[in-house]
C-alpha cells in the first residue's frame, strides 16, 4: 500500500473539497425508496419503537470494576452495547425520517453517552485499569474510536436538526476524548491486526469530518502508516488468519474509512488501487458456504453474517468480485448487537436494488499463504481444513483441523470464538478453554498429549491443491517419539465425499491414540459407521476396524455466553503400534 508523506496529504486537502462529505441527502431518499430494504428498515423503526420504552441503562462502577476483580466483562458490556445499539437505532430512524419526536429522543440517547466517564472497555484498559482511570478516562480503545466516529456521522446527517448545545458538547467531546488525543503513540498503532483498522478508520472518519488542514493532515499521516501495517499483516494471498468476523470487524471499517477518505480527497488517495487490498477484499467470497454458513476458523463464526455494504461495495469496486445472493448475507437488522453504526448506515446507502437469489459460483479455493483448503461440490456439501501454526492471531492450536458443513447444516464443526473474559486472553488459561486448545478441534491426542502454542508448533511440508490438503503435523505436539503424523484431506468436488487418512510413524511404541472429530450434534454408533444427523442433512463416517468409536459430551460457553453441548468422537486405536495408517471416509 502507497505511502504517503504528511505534506503530500496537506497539499491533496488543500486542492479537494471538504464539503463533498458532508451531505447524505440524496442517499437518504435512495435507502427509503429502495425495494431491497423494506424488511431491514422496518426492523430498525421496531427495535427504536421497543427503545422507546425502555429507560437507557446505567453504568455503574460496580458492573465497571467487575473485570478488574474477577475477569467477567459481560455485566458492563451487556448494558453499554445496548446505549449504542439505542443510538445506532435512534439516529437512523432521525436521519430517515425526520420526525421532532424522533430528534428528540435522540438528542437524549447521545446526551447520555456525553455523560459517560469513559467510552472505552474495562477489558481494554491493559494492567491496572482503575489505577489508570483515576487520572484518564479518555483512552482511545476500538470502542472509544467508534464512538467517535459514530457520533461525528450522527452531526453530519442530522446536525442542523440538533440543539445546538446537543451539537457542541458532541464536537467538544469527540475532539477531548480522541481527535486531539492523536499526537500520542497508542500501541494499536504499531499492530497488524483489526484494532488497527477499527481504531484508525474510526478515528480517521471522524477527523475527516470534524477537522481539516494540517491537524486531519498529521492525523491521517499516523493512521494510513498504521493501516499499511494492517495490510501487511494478511498472508500473501489476503486471508484473514483472526477468522472471518474479524475480517468482516476489521476490514469493513478499512472500506468505510478508505471510501470517505477517497471521496474527500477526490480520488487522490485511493487505498482501493492495490493489489494487496484487491486480495483481501477477495477473501471473503473464499469462506462464503451455501446456507448462510462460513468458514470458522480461529476466532470466526460458522454463522458469521456477511455484511451487505462490504460485498456490495466491494463487488463495484472490483469487477471479480460478485454481488452476494440473498442466502449468504444477511437482510435483516440488527446484524449484531454492538451498534457498530458507521457498518450499519452503510448497508443502508451502498445496498443495491436486487441481488442474486441463488447461491451458485460456490467453487474450490486453495489458499497457500494461509494453508487453508475450502471447497464446495454441487451437491452443497462444503469442506475447509487448515494447516499452519499455532502463533496465529486469535490462534487455536488447531494445526490440521476440519469441518463439514451440508447446504447450511454444521456436521463436523470448528467451534470458532468462545466466550471473551479475562482468562480467555491469558496465555495460562487460553488453551484450557475447549473452543481454543486442540482438543477441542477434530485433531489427534497422542499419549494424552495435545498441541502446544506457540509460532514452532506447526505443520511441515504442506501441499494444497484442487482436491485437497496433505501436511506432517507431527511438529504441533510436543512428543519426542514422534517422528511423523501426515494428514490427507481429499475432498471429491462433484459428490462432496470426503477422506481423512493420517499415517503415523513413531520411534517408539505409543500408549494411546485418539482420533477426534468435533461435532455439535449428537453423534450415533450405528454399526461400522458413526451417523451426525442435523435437519434434513447428514453425514455418515467409515472407520477402520483398528479403532474403536466413542461419544465424549462438553459444556462450552459460546461468545454469546450461552452454554451449549458440544460431542467429541473418539477413535481409539486398539492395539498402538509404531507404524500405522488410520483412514476415514465421509459422505
Amino acid at each position: 500500500m502507497k505511502k504517503y508523506t504528511k505534506s503530500e496529504i496537506l497539499e491533496i486537502l488543500e486542492s479537494t473539497d471538504k464539503g463533498r462529505v458532508l451531505s447524505y441527502s440524496a442517499d437518504r431518499e435512495r435507502v427509503i425508496a429502495n425495494p431491497l430494504l423494506k424488511d431491514r428498515l422496518a426492523d430498525i423503526l421496531g427495535e427504536a419503537e421497543k427503545m422507546d420504552g425502555m429507560p437507557t441503562p446505567t453504568l455503574p462502577f460496580s458492573s465497571f470494576k467487575r473485570f478488574d476483580i474477577d475477569g467477567d466483562r459481560y455485566e458492563y458490556e451487556a448494558d453499554y452495547f445496548l446505549r449504542r445499539r439505542k443510538l445506532e437505532a435512534f439516529a437512523i430512524r432521525a436521519w430517515l425520517y425526520e420526525r421532532e419526536e424522533d430528534i428528540s429522543a435522540l438528542e437524549d440517547i447521545i446526551w447520555a453517552v456525553l455523560d459517560e466517564y469513559t467510552w472505552a472497555l474495562p477489558a481494554h484498559l491493559w494492567g491496572d485499569g482503575l489505577k489508570k482511570l483515576q487520572s484518564d478516562g479518555y483512552m482511545v480503545d476500538l470502542f472509544a474510536a467508534e464512538t467517535a466516529q459514530t457520533l461525528s456521522e450522527i452531526l453530519v446527517l442530522v446536525g442542523d436538526k440538533l440543539q445546538p448545545i446537543v451539537v457542541e458538547r458532541t464536537r467538544r467531546s469527540i475532539r477531548d476524548r480522541v481527535i486531539g488525543r492523536m499526537s500520542e503513540r497508542f500501541r494499536w498503532m504499531n499492530w497488524s491486526n483489526n484494532w488497527v483498522a477499527v481504531c484508525g478508520g474510526c478515528v480517521g472518519m471522524a477527523a475527516i469530518y470534524e477537522s481539516d488542514g494540517e491537524e486531519l493532515a498529521s492525523i491521517l499521516y499516523t493512521i494510513l502508516d498504521s493501516l499499511v501495517r494492517y495490510i501487511g499483516g494478511f498472508s500473501d494471498d489476503g486471508a484473514c488468519l483472526e477468522g472471518i468476523a474479524y475480517w468482516r470487524y476489521g476490514f469493513g471499517y478499512f472500506i468505510a474509512f478508505a471510501e470517505l477518505l477517497c471521496r474527500r480527497t477526490d480520488g487522490k488517495i485511493n487505498l482501493f488501487d492495490d493489489e494487496k487490498v484487491h486480495k483481501v477484499a477477495s477473501f471473503i467470497q473464499k469462506c462464503i458456504l451455501p446456507g448462510g454458513k462460513c468458514v470458522s476458523f480461529s476466532d470466526g463464526h460458522s454463522s458469521a453474517t456477511i455484511s451487505l455494504f462490504a460485498t456490495a461495495k466491494l463487488s463495484e469496486i472490483y469487477p471479480d468480485i460478485p454481488l452476494p445472493s440473498l442466502d449468504t448475507v444477511t437482510m435483516r437488522y440488527p446484524e449484531d448487537v454492538d451498534g457498530r453504526f458507521a457498518l450499519e448506515v452503510r448497508n443502508l446507502i451502498w445496498a443495491p436494488t436486487a441481488l442474486p437469489t441463488d447461491g451458485s459460483g460456490f467453487a474450490t479455493h486453495v489458499l497457500e499463504a494461509a494453508e487453508w483448503y475450502v471447497s464446495t461440490s454441487a451437491t452443497g456439501t462444503s469442506l475447509a481444513a487448515k494447516a499452519g501454526h499455532n502463533d496465529e492471531p486469535h490462534n487455536h492450536n488447531d494445526v490440521g483441523s476440519f469441518s463439514i458443513c451440508k447446504n447450511g447444516r454444521e456436521l463436523l464443526s470448528d467451534l470458532g470464538c468462545g466466550k471473551y473474559d479475562r482468562d480467555y486472553f491469558l496465555a495460562e488459561t487460553r488453551y484450557k478453554i475447549l473452543c481454543n486448545a486442540s482438543f477441542g478441534h477434530s485433531v489427534p491426542i497422542i499419549n494424552g498429549e495435545y498441541q502446544q502454542p506457540g509460532r514452532d508448533f506447526c505443520a511441515r511440508d504442506v501441499k494444497i491443491d484442487t482436491t485437497g490438503i496433505k501436511m506432517d503435523m507431527s511438529g504441533a505436539y510436543n512428543i519426542p517419539t514422534l517422528e511423523s503424523l501426515i494428514r490427507e484431506v481429499r475432498f471429491d468436488a462433484e459428490s462432496g465425499a470426503a477422506t481423512l487418512t493420517d499415517t503415523y510413524s513413531f520411534a517408539s511404541t505409543p500408549d494411546e491414540v485418539l482420533e477426534r472429530f468435533i461435532t455439535r450434534t449428537i453423534p450415533k454408533i450405528d454399526g461400522r459407521a458413526v451417523m451426525i444427523k442435523s435437519g434434513n442433512e447428514a453425514l455418515s463416517i467409515a472407520y477402520p476396524d483398528i479403532v474403536t468409536p466413542s461419544v465424549v459430551e462438553f459444556d462450552h460457553c459460546t461468545h454469546s455466553g450461552d452454554w451449549v453441548k458440544i460431542y467429541a468422537i473418539d477413535f481409539k486405536l486398539t492395539t498402538p503400534e509404531k507404524q500405522f495408517t488410520l483412514k476415514f471416509e465421509m459422505r
